[in-house]
């Protein structure tokens, strides 16, 4: 899905080596991906991967369902 504006929002910004970085993310039409635990163990083992191999260094990272039920939004 396009962000007709999301360029808009990087303008100035700028990636710096040794900082702090939070990433948030979600499946496409916020799929509820992570409620069979397969493709979760294959999120973890990339998570893992990367960082044995050097290309992250993280302090955390969590992945969870996307949990819809009566009285949360939808999408």
């Amino acid at each position: 899905m396009p962000y007709p504006a999301s360029e808009l929002l990087r303008i100035g910004r700028f990636s710096e080596r040794g900082r702090l970085y939070l990433l948030t993310c979600v499946a496409e039409g916020r799929k509820a991906v992570f409620q069979d635990l397969r493709p979760a163990r294959l999120v973890v083992e990339q998570f893992r991967l990367a960082q044995t191999e050097g290309a992250a260094n993280s302090l955390a990272w969590i992945v969870m369902p996307d949990i819809c039920g009566p009285g949360w939004p939808e999408g």
